[in-house]
């Protein structure tokens, strides 16, 4: 067989509908790179490849980059911009029918990919041949690695399709095969359209099909029948509103479950959700409602707690699917968001004071609040107590333990100008954070708002200019942003202020040199 064109393709591995009749739409996603960095999506819902040909072609004219995915299931709905239009929607509950099973192999600085895209087919070919499947239906180079694509010869229903999809991602991660294995169990993913351009690089790189096309395509239930076994046979917990906890299943080797795949957090390893579950009633009530009643801050809040957890991108969608708000891809921008500010070192662990401010009832009747801590330190084991020490020789000189748990002294408070003082045991009370950690915040601030060449009576005859550099070092949700954020509040209004009456004074410029 030739090497076949992107329309043949797109026509077999889509689920069209095949008359007037049938629901659904096949759509086209559009990501555009907004003035600040963000990306603005935007898409159409087709009917025919025709239909979807000319509107990749029409995006490929428009100004700007865009770079342009489909959706692999028939959704059932559309959704309207702010201005009325019609534009496309996906949902796992609105898909309706697929036709393919697909792995999102990646070309990135190994381990976390392939080094080059011919190490990938390399690695690909491999894997088929070990795990014994039939050789995929299609290849795409999707610019930053590879789109291999099992296609069926009928539509599939979600039900039908999901035990195929399951366990051919279970095993990519068996094998240790170096993909996004959380897009290969989405029936509302979206993949890069052969045709167009991935503008993620610079230049940008071509989505192309490699190879020939296989010339029919397989009966699953013969072909991959062996597929559904591998997964594992889902039990849910008992005393646990029937959560189903084979969603969240362990993972190991390379591949990862995450949109945020590549990123070196630096952190714990990913955490179970089942002691969080038990223990916080904001996390639990978010999985049994889907969030149906969580306000803005409360989804923010879920979603920064997910991307610590096992599976935490699914378990961001579970928290929030309910909502009247939900669509799968602010889920999935947030998520990305969240995971970006960690890695920059923004955000840490979010604490139970945190979840109550956000609007959390459940807060004020847990009897972890008052702890001042994150509910996710239910999720990690406590280490046994250490033996004492044995007992001094006579004459053995004594050694501070350098892994000991560090307890400095109190902070002097009376060391303070009785200002400070004041706020720093108010705030101190106010948030239960650390007395010293507030009290050098404070002094910290005092001092950048002071002119570099002031200089401060440190004691008789001794001056020193008030240049004070400080670091706040604790675990995660010990209150180190919220400290920051206090002690600085005053000199950011102050700073909000002046520019506001420099605005004033300049306009009132202005206005004399126009006469």
């Amino acid at each position: 067989m030739g090497i076949p064109t992107v329309r043949e393709f797109l026509s077999r591995v889509l689920p069209w509908p095949r008359d007037d009749d049938a629901r659904g739409f096949c759509n086209v996603h559009a990501a555009s790179p907004a003035a600040d960095g963000k990306l603005l999506w935007g898409g159409k819902p087709t009917r025919t490849v025709d239909q979807l040909l000319k509107l990749t072609a029409w995006y490929g004219r428009l100004p700007g980059p865009h770079d342009l995915y489909m959706c692999m299931s028939r959704q059932d709905k559309t959704r309207l911009s702010k201005s009325g239009k019609v534009t496309a929607a996906k949902h796992q509950k609105d898909a309706l029918a697929l036709k393919a099973i697909w792995l999102d192999v990646d070309v990135k600085d190994p381990p976390k990919g392939y080094a080059s895209l011919r190490e990938a087919i390399v690695a690909v070919t491999a894997f088929v041949k070990v795990a014994g499947l039939p050789p995929p239906t299609a290849i795409v180079a999707s610019g930053g690695g590879l789109h291999v694509y099992w296609i069926s010869d009928r539509e599939l229903t979600v039900e039908e399709w999901q035990p195929y999809a399951n366990g051919l991602k279970a095993l990519a991660i068996q094998h240790g095969l170096r993909c996004d294995a959380g897009v290969t169990g989405d029936c509302a993913r979206v993949l890069r359209v052969p045709g167009t351009f991935n503008h993620k690089t610079t230049p940008p790189r071509p989505v192309k099909l490699l190879g020939t096309m296989r010339e029919t395509d397989y009966a699953f239930s013969t072909a991959l029948a062996f597929l559904p076994a591998i997964v594992p046979i889902r039990v849910a917990t008992p005393g646990l509103a029937g959560i189903d906890w084979s969603l969240f299943p362990k993972k190991f080797g390379p591949p990862v479950e995450s949109l945020a795949e590549g990123i070196d957090l630096h952190e714990l390893p990913p955490l179970d959700v089942k002691p969080l579950f038990k223990e916080c009633a904001f996390i639990r009530e978010a999985m049994r409602t889907g969030g149906a009643c969580y306000s803005q801050p409360m989804w923010n809040m879920g979603t920064l707690a997910a991307t610590w957890l096992d599976d935490g991108l699914h378990i961001a969608h579970l928290m929030g699917n309910k909502h009247s708000g939900y669509t799968h891809e602010s889920t999935e921008t947030l998520y990305e968001r969240k995971i970006a500010e960690r890695k920059n070192g923004n955000i840490g662990w979010p604490s139970c004071a945190a979840i109550q401010a956000a609007g959390c009832t459940s807060c004020a009747a847990c009897t972890h609040r008052d702890k001042g801590k994150s509910p996710l330190n239910f999720t990690v084991p406590s280490a046994p107590p250490a033996p004492p020490p044995p007992p001094l020789e006579p004459g053995e000189p004594s050694f501070v333990d350098p892994y000991a748990e560090f307890v400095g002294p109190p902070f002097p408070m009376d060391v303070l100008p009785p200002t400070l003082a004041k706020f720093v045991d108010a705030e101190h009370r106010a948030m239960g954070a650390d007395l010293s950690a507030l009290a050098m915040a404070a002094l910290t601030t005092a001092a950048g708002a002071m002119h570099a060449e002031t200089q401060v009576r440190a004691g008789e005859g001794w001056w020193e200019k008030p240049i004070i550099w400080t670091a706040l070092v604790g675990i995660p949700s010990t209150l180190k942003s919220p400290i920051i954020a206090k002690t600085t509040k005053p000199l950011s209004n102050i700073d909000h202020e002046q520019h506001k009456r420099w605005k004033q004074e300049y306009e009132q410029w202005r206005q004399t040199q126009k006469q």
